[in-house]
């Protein structure tokens, strides 16, 4: 069976982690079931950077913005860079 890949976006962090955003419950949802059915998940660095961003400065929420970084200190989190290789390999 081919493992399934996901990589995220900024808008998908954000409704994790902020916990009032209208997709919260289905973007946690959607997180349990690809973990139940191990699929690896990938974070773009811009994609981290453009939420937290986000959270700082158009929802005025600073500390949030930090939680979400922290939470990529993780090893486990699979962190990737977005190049012009990445692309197109």
């Amino acid at each position: 069976m081919t493992r399934l890949i996901c990589i995220t976006d900024s808008d998908f962090l954000i409704s994790i982690i902020k916990g009032d955003d209208e997709n919260h419950d289905l973007s946690l949802a959607i997180t349990k079931k690809l973990i139940s059915e191990e699929a690896r998940i990938l974070y773009p660095v811009s994609a981290i950077v453009e939420a937290a961003t986000a959270l700082s400065r158009r929802y005025s929420l600073p500390q949030l913005a930090q939680d979400l970084l922290k939470t990529f200190r993780d090893p486990g989190m699979e962190i990737i860079a977005v190049d012009s290789e990445a692309f197109i390999n």
